[in-house]
């Protein structure tokens, strides 16, 4: 339930024209009201901009991604 929460979240911010760190920032607050103590969700979310080749990556509990050789 919590990925759906965290997945619905993400969402409906960037529906909304929220940037990366406000949708982030936005399912956090979401998970906070609906998950109880002991349960969590982490996970790494990722804007790629194909016309730069850029990503930006907000990471979330995880390590630091490995690089591409």
């Amino acid at each position: 339930m919590l990925a759906t929460v965290l997945v619905s979240a993400l969402r409906n911010a960037r529906r909304a024209g929220a940037d990366l760190r406000s949708q982030v920032g936005r399912a956090n607050e979401e998970l906070a009201a609906y998950s109880s103590a002991g349960r969590f969700v982490t996970g790494q979310v990722v804007r790629i901009d194909l016309a730069r080749s850029t990503a930006m990556i907000v990471n979330a509990g995880h390590p630091v991604p490995l690089a591409a050789p």
